[in-house]
């Protein structure tokens, strides 16, 4: 009978292209590897936020409060205070981990570079397209402390991305025999 692919490619009138548009989608390792990196680099991210508040640095540079006073603006009703973390933590979680999976090997470098690197192009679109979209002005220069709140956003995305990155990059080609399973394995 033969593959079934190629018969649906024969009946369709064109022999590869079912395999290439197969191919060109995400498998599932790559998608659990993403989601698992996704997840730390958004963890960390949350670290950061936490202690940002704890520590009162930059009190007045509140970019999930804009982001809520955004999202009731939007809609014209009450939007929970957290809404805009769970946006977040979601949006670090799914989109920006399977966007950095799939950039991962076109961006130059070791892992965790190549989480450098997306973390300043995710940063300039942060800084330059969603502040001013929340009323915060490029690099969030309205909220008046100078470029203070660009670099702690700096700071937030480089927090996310350096992990996903490391993370990512650790994991190996199948989640369930990782680095760190072979690395455990190995101990007395």
């Amino acid at each position: 009978m033969g593959d079934p692919m190629n018969s649906l490619a024969v009946t369709c009138g064109a022999r590869r292209k079912p395999r290439a548009l197969i191919g060109a989608l995400p498998t599932m390792v790559s998608i659990r590897k993403a989601a698992i990196a996704g997840l730390c680099g958004s963890a960390t991210h949350s670290l950061l936020m936490i202690a940002k508040a704890q520590l009162g640095i930059l009190d007045s540079f509140q970019p999930y409060q804009s982001l809520q006073m955004a999202l009731i603006h939007w809609t014209g009703d009450y939007v929970h205070p957290a809404v805009p973390w769970l946006i977040s933590y979601l949006n670090g979680s799914t989109l920006a981990s399977f966007a950095f999976a799939r950039l991962h090997r076109h961006l130059p470098g070791s892992s965790p570079v190549k989480g450098l690197i997306s973390g300043l192009l995710g940063w300039l679109v942060m800084d330059l397209v969603f502040f001013p979209l929340l009323g915060l002005g490029p690099f969030a220069m309205r909220v008046g402390l100078g470029l203070r709140p660009a670099l702690f956003s700096l700071l937030m995305m480089l927090t996310y991305s350096i992990a996903l990155g490391v993370v990512y990059g650790a994991i190996g080609p199948n989640p369930s025999r990782s680095t760190f399973k072979k690395q455990s394995e190995s101990l007395p």
